[in-house]
């Protein structure tokens, strides 16, 4: 059994992808505006919805010093939930076109909002001022676009059917009115959405995942809100992103803990690569005088650890922890991979006298996989003999507490899945490396930085090639961006198809028509991508087809990797255990999954409303 575990109960959606979260009741049996409000209702709400601070950044591995905008919907939903104006439209919007509504950026002045496509026509609601606005009389029951507002100020400063709620405290109607609907021409955004991460990830024996409702003190500042601070001093506190008005949220923490046995084989459950190491009495046994373990870490969440001073966004610590105790007083050497074991880079480590012969070496290699998602760690010895008696991997990471499961006053149904079969989120950045991936093209060619294939005579076609670095692939989601078509009256459209071999058979997987550029508003770049399943047994490798009329600007992949572990004996269970405090008293609720099991309902039961303080989710040896 491999654990991908999740817990929920029926007081929160379940946000591990769009369709659980469109399965929450709030959104059952809705269609057109009913569901578009919806939407907007659940990012606004006050309890699990999203608050108006500044737009996270992440670093890449292709460029780790300069962190861009988190643009996957997921990310955002789980490890932040806090956003400036054109975050919040992006999920919104990737919110309605999951739910069969068209959605769409509008950029006005100093502000980008969102539009619902229903009934034949846009219309605006604005999930990070909390507004949308009705029109007038008799027209009442239709909520106003982007132009409509614009046409006329009215709707905004004078509304007769507010939303609720209508408004930011500090972000009046009136001045929203004056300063974001003013006399300057709207930007429409044509179609950008990237789904580039999961929420999969692995418990192996011997590991737990512990989260937070509260903050640990982990988060990351990119180096644009240095500037922020100083500009918006009200929004700021030192101590981390906040909601300025009640109820004040904040963000949240938890991490991953690896202690597995060294004196049996579940480390080689959950271990990439052994070559060397054997189990024994006292711990694993290094036998080669050169021996290594290759230990993946997989979060659902994005990794971050303490700054003793947020300014400096390089000097981390305590995010990514080990601590191993060895026999024999061989050194080790401690290697981290961000690149799925392409690369690897070493790791600082000190040594203590840990008594009776044996010594602890620990590491500290926050900075290294900070902002990512996996890593690999390499365990190397260079000495037969060689006793590894004690492991303890820990990973912080960053999340929103909005969307962890909470209980409430009386009975509560708890659902605890296994996850399975669940796979390694492995994402491919082929910006910037196009020739690379690229196996043959027609029609194109690319440019010299391999930023951009060019077509030639209006016919783009090119295949990549993309196999992963471990495991095999059961399934992928590809991502592209292309030059918008030009205003005229013409249909353009791009094609998306796979093969388990250049030569095919040629699946086709998505079709998506291309977006018209709006004279005057320069050529914004379109991206859209989808996903496909591998029929019968994952591959080792898979071929991508797409073609387009006009230049093709970037490639990504998700490629989802199965057999990434030995199968595990369906003899280690699953237990959950929510601790919570009520009248400053901490009690403990738990649940279990039996080995062989993939789901259980269970109910739990609390005599008053509690403060929610964490849950656990581990696997026993």
């Amino acid at each position: 059994m491999r654990y991908s575990p999740w817990i929920t109960t029926p007081h929160r959606p379940d946000t591990r992808d769009a369709r659980h979260i469109l399965a929450f009741p709030a959104f059952a049996g809705k269609s057109a505006e009913d569901l578009a409000v919806a939407v907007w209702s659940y990012c606004v709400n006050s309890d699990f919805g999203f608050y108006h601070f500044w737009s996270p950044e992440e670093k890449t591995v292709d460029d780790p010093e300069s962190p861009g905008y988190v643009q996957d919907p997921l990310s955002l939903v789980n490890s932040y939930g806090s956003f400036l104006c054109g975050t919040v439209a992006r999920v919104e919007s990737w919110l309605w076109d999951k739910a069969g509504l068209g959605g769409r950026l509008v950029g006005i002045t100093g502000h980008v909002v969102s539009e619902a496509f229903y009934d034949g026509g846009w219309h605006l609601l604005d999930a990070d001022l909390h507004a949308y606005h009705r029109h007038h009389p008799p027209r009442h029951h239709i909520i106003a676009s982007v132009a409509d507002c614009m046409d006329d100020l009215s709707l905004i400063t004078d509304q007769q059917n507010p939303s609720d709620p209508y408004y930011l405290d500090d972000r009046p109607p009136e001045s929203s009115a004056k300063g974001c609907y003013g006399p300057h021409a709207a930007t429409y955004y044509p179609r950008y959405s990237k789904e580039l991460r999961t929420m999969d990830y692995f418990l192996r024996p011997g590991e737990e995942i512990v989260r937070f409702y509260g903050p640990m003190g982990r988060w990351f500042a990119p180096p644009s809100w240095l500037a922020n601070a100083e500009r918006y001093a009200a929004e700021w506190g030192d101590d981390g992103p906040r909601e300025r008005f009640a109820p004040h949220r904040t963000y949240g923490n938890g991490y991953l803990r690896y202690r597995p046995d060294l004196t049996g084989e579940s480390i080689f459950q959950g271990a990439l690569k052994s070559e060397g190491f054997a189990p024994g009495t006292d711990g694993l046994v290094a036998e080669l005088d050169a021996s290594s373990l290759e230990i993946p870490v997989v979060s659902p969440y994005v990794i971050n650890g303490i700054r003793d001073d947020w300014k400096n966004t390089h000097a981390s610590h305590d995010g990514a922890v080990l601590s191993v105790t060895t026999l024999a007083n061989a050194p080790l050497r401690i290697l981290v991979s961000t690149d799925d074991g392409v690369s690897f880079r070493s790791v600082d480590t000190v040594v203590k006298d840990a008594g009776d012969g044996a010594e602890t070496c620990s590491a500290d290699f926050t900075p290294l996989v900070e902002n990512y998602y996996r890593y690999v760690l390499r365990i190397e010895s260079d000495a037969a003999g060689t006793i590894l008696k004690d492991l303890d991997l820990t990973t912080w990471f960053r999340l929103w507490p909005g969307t962890l499961p909470v209980l409430m006053a009386g009975d509560n149904e708890v659902v605890l899945e296994a996850g399975m079969p669940a796979t390694v989120p492995v994402t491919v950045r082929m910006t910037h490396r196009l020739d690379e991936y690229l196996v043959s093209c027609s029609g194109t060619r690319v440019d010299e930085d391999t930023t951009k294939l060019r077509t030639e005579d209006g016919s783009l076609e090119a295949v990549f090639r993309l196999a992963p670095p471990y495991g095999s692939i059961a399934g992928m989601y590809f991502f592209a961006s292309f030059h918008p078509a030009p205003p005229d009256e013409r249909c353009y459209e791009a094609t998306f198809e796979w093969a388990p071999s250049e030569e095919g058979p040629w699946t086709l997987f998505h079709r998506a028509e291309v977006p018209h550029e709006v004279p005057g508003q320069g050529h914004w770049p379109w991206g859209d991508g989808a996903c496909f399943s591998c029929t019968g047994e994952p591959l080792s490798e898979v071929f991508v087809r797409v073609r387009s009329p006009f230049d093709m600007w970037e490639a990504e992949a998700r490629m989802d990797v199965a057999d990434v572990f030995p199968a595990q004996p369906d003899s280690h269970p699953l237990e959950a255990e929510f601790t919570v405090e009520i009248d400053g008293a901490e009690l403990t609720r738990s649940l279990s999954l039996r080995p062989g099991e993939n789901r259980t309902v269970s109910s739990l039961s609390l005599p008053a409303s509690p403060v929610m303080k964490s849950i656990r989710l581990s696997v026993k040896e």
